[in-house]
């Protein structure tokens, strides 16, 4: 399975449970932009450095949103 359809994969899960709790929203909303920019990216065919920039960028802001994802333990993080 390629970037990109793992992305879509991610899409297609937190469109499959919308609308979000408030508690999440703003997180589930962020995740999804990011996922949908690293998608459209790792598709592409222009291997400009500009372009492999902003793929990069992309892949951070995703792993930093799947990194909010963990789950705590009460009383505990």
């Amino acid at each position: 399975m390629d970037l990109g359809a793992i992305a879509q994969a991610i899409i297609i899960e937190l469109d499959a449970v919308s609308p979000w709790p408030a508690s999440i929203s703003s997180l589930a909303q962020t995740t999804r932009q990011d996922m949908n920019q690293v998608a459209q990216l790792a598709n592409t065919t222009d291997y400009s450095p500009s372009n492999m920039s902003a793929l990069d960028e992309a892949l951070v802001a995703a792993s930093n949103d799947a990194s909010e994802w963990k789950p705590t333990t009460p009383g505990g993080s």
